[in-house]
């Protein structure tokens, strides 16, 4: 009798342990609130950042307290209140020393997990729009039927901006010079991930808007990158009067789109105050100076091959010139004054109001020459340099050390 007694307790004891755990495995799996709780959780794209070199937890395993929600955005919160709990508000809170709140939902008789989903961009106080960079604090109260048990939590939106062009982006440049424009689509919620990135520009307030080039991501859950754009042609009379309107458009998975403006104002760029003093020698002459019978303008260097070279000195008899190198640089000839403090844009408007050449004979001292430097190749052409001859050296037909000497600005 004493075994059997014995044996029955502890098929007992059995049975109620494996109900128990029957009971904790339903709740885990549910993720049901305990008494007095109120979970929330959020899309995963919402969740804050895991510290370096952490894996991010999966929710409802963690029972966050804050999401990041871009302006652009609906809040998008998952909540499943407390046993016993049938009743929400959600409220938003002012984050001033003043307490101050406003009813953004109500829920009555509710048994399952709540969706709700608000634009945050009504979501402070008055339906007025948070800025990024801040935060908005909402106040979750949960309640039973008679009201004679309450429960409350806050969950803080922080607010993200969905595209950012930074300040560092050039306000001005120089007509036919590439610049920079950077911008950030960060990781966000409902309209991430980013698939592309549209650049649109117009010439001048009544200018057209044209699409000017793509950024292709293939659905990426966030985007730090650059457009490179070629600025157009100076204004006429080279003065800075017009500015480059443009537009950068991100577009989403789910087609939605977001876009930033700002602008680019034309400027006068100055050629440096600094000289290139070059002194180009006869091609026939040996020794030391067989290195400097040609040179550069684009990277300031002398060179003797034609093909990667602007200019190189031509002697024939008591007359002595230049001609192109193998760059197809061309010149105009202009006034000595030009040469004083010339800008880009001037001299820009003055080499396409004259007649190119590539070649010059008897020259002098005091001539000076506008440079398109590698006027005839697409990816190098509109650059814009001037030269004036400050010396010239005739020598003996058996020398062959004749030698000019230019001094070269460019921007």
């Amino acid at each position: 009798m004493k075994y059997r007694y014995i044996t029955f307790s502890l098929l007992f004891a059995l049975a109620c342990f494996c109900v128990s755990c029957m009971e904790e495995d339903e709740k885990f799996a549910t993720k049901q609130a305990s008494d007095g709780d109120i979970i929330v959780a959020v899309p995963d794209a919402a969740l804050t950042a895991p510290p370096v070199g952490q894996a991010q937890l999966t929710q409802p395993d963690l029972n966050i307290v804050a999401g990041r929600f871009a302006t652009t955005d609906n809040v998008d919160l998952s909540i499943t209140l407390a046993r016993g709990i049938t009743n929400l508000k959600i409220n938003a809170l002012t984050t001033t020393t003043t307490y101050g709140s406003e009813e953004k939902a109500s829920f009555t008789g509710v048994s399952d997990p709540i969706s709700w989903s608000y634009p945050v961009n009504t979501l402070l106080i008055g339906n007025k729009a948070p800025a990024a960079g801040t935060s908005v604090t909402l106040e979750l109260v949960g309640s039973n039927d008679d009201n004679s048990k309450t429960v409350r939590r806050v969950f803080t939106i922080n607010v993200v901006d969905p595209l950012t062009l930074p300040t560092t982006n050039p306000a001005t440049a120089f007509g036919d010079s590439t610049i920079l424009i950077a911008y950030t689509v960060p990781a966000s919620t409902t309209i991430a991930p980013v698939s592309k990135v549209d650049l649109y520009a117009k010439r001048g307030v009544k200018g057209t808007e044209s699409l000017v080039t793509t950024n292709t991501y293939g659905d990426k859950t966030s985007v730090s990158d650059k457009f490179s754009y070629k600025m157009p042609s100076d204004n006429p009379g080279g003065t800075p009067l017009d500015t480059i309107f443009y537009r950068v458009v991100a577009t989403y998975q789910t087609g939605r789109t977001v876009s930033k403006s700002a602008t680019v104002r034309f400027a006068n760029v100055p050629m440096a105050t600094t000289t290139s003093s070059i002194v180009l020698y006869n091609p026939a002459v040996t020794g030391a100076n067989a290195s400097k019978i040609a040179y550069d303008f684009g990277t300031l260097k002398y060179g003797t091959t034609d093909a990667t070279t602007d200019i190189k000195l031509v002697v024939a008899g008591l007359d002595i010139g230049f001609t192109a190198g193998g760059n197809t640089t061309r010149f105009v000839k202009v006034a000595s004054s030009t040469y004083t403090s010339p800008t880009y844009q001037a001299l820009k408007k003055a080499f396409l109001a004259g007649t190119p050449v590539t070649a010059a004979t008897d020259v002098f001292i005091g001539d000076t020459y506008i440079v398109e430097i590698d006027g005839n190749d697409p990816a190098k052409s509109n650059r814009y340099g001037i030269f004036q001859v400050a010396a010239v050296t005739l020598t003996p037909a058996t020398d062959n050390t004749d030698n000019i000497t230019i001094n070269f600005k460019s921007k």
